[in-house]
């Protein structure tokens, strides 16, 4: 013991780069260290041997309550997703949709995470669980078949108000609305609106030519 000789240099280790990572937790707010962060190579990896040994019943009990007291996280991919999943949940009761400008400073990483999970579910590698989270706050898989749906809805109502779905484009109420209706019938004369959508929204009353229609009931009413 005079000349430092360690008896136990496993647990001198495990001190060693438990301090280590106490540090981390203070610098960076979190203990979740990149496997191959520059500054320390072992400290990443020693944290991912201790998820291992967790997940394997072999930590020990004053092991375990040392990381868990410093908010150590065994499965960090799953605590992202909660954290990103309650953004996400945020976002939506503050704004009322899932849009994100390309350059959105609050949260510049949660549009592309979005994105990965709809590339996920179409790959059918985002698990059920996930998927009703999801599905449960109205979270989309395709955002422009949910955004055409929510137009929709808008014409409808527009619809029951005005008794027709002659949008002006440029309408005070909901600008969007207009150009909406004007991109339909565009994409009509072009041909690329599929069958299905062309029988909803005639069966609504929409109007492909709103002006050749106004001049034919201006028309009956002169010959009447």
């Amino acid at each position: 013991e005079g000349l430092g000789f360690d008896f136990d240099p496993f647990a001198s280790v495990w001190d060693e780069m438990f301090a280590a990572l106490f540090t981390y937790k203070l610098n960076y707010g979190d203990c979740n260290v990149p496997k191959r962060w520059n500054e320390n190579p072992q400290l990443g990896l020693w944290c991912q041997r201790q998820r291992n040994v967790y997940k394997n019943n072999k930590l020990s009990p004053d092991h375990l309550r040392r990381l868990e007291d410093i908010g150590f996280v065994w499965n960090p991919l799953a605590a992202n997703w909660e954290e990103m999943f309650s953004a996400l949940v945020n976002h939506k009761q503050t704004h009322g949709d899932f849009k994100f400008p390309k350059k959105w400073d609050e949260n510049p990483t949660l549009g592309d995470w979005c994105q990965k999970q709809r590339n996920a579910y179409k790959s059918s590698e985002l698990s059920p669980e996930r998927i009703k989270c999801l599905e449960d706050i109205g979270f989309g898989w395709n955002p422009l078949d949910t955004r055409w749906e929510k137009m929709f809805a808008a014409l409808v109502a527009y619809k029951q108000i005005n008794g027709d779905c002659n949008v002006p484009v440029e309408w005070d109420q909901n600008p969007e609305l207009g150009q909406w209706c004007y991109v339909l019938r565009r994409s009509y004369r072009k041909g690329t609106i599929s069958a299905e959508r062309i029988q909803r929204l005639e069966q609504l009353g929409f109007m492909w030519e709103p002006l050749a229609a106004n001049w034919e009931d201006r028309f009956a009413t002169l010959v009447n």
